[in-house]
């Protein structure tokens, strides 16, 4: 006897994850369900754009440790 993942007893050609449709697993629903894939150049986009925020994350804390160190030294010298 087989049972969906809900544990009730799963119907003959019926989904295991989805026991209301008439379709065996995996359903058309559960197809559906998938996360749309991006395609490689999406991708690279993405990790572009990524490494971009990063140097300029980067960039904005060197120049604020530069300002700082410069105030530190001008009191310093006071």
């Amino acid at each position: 006897m087989a049972y969906d993942i809900y544990g009730d007893r799963l119907r003959r050609g019926y989904c295991e994850v989805h026991p209301d449709v008439a379709e065996e697993y995996p359903c058309s629903v559960c197809q559906g369900a998938q996360p749309d894939l991006i395609g490689l150049d999406d991708y690279e986009d993405m990790i572009r754009a990524h490494e971009e925020d990063m140097l300029n994350e980067y960039e904005n804390e060197r120049l604020l440790a530069e300002a700082e160190n410069g105030r530190n030294m001008r009191d310093a010298n006071d």
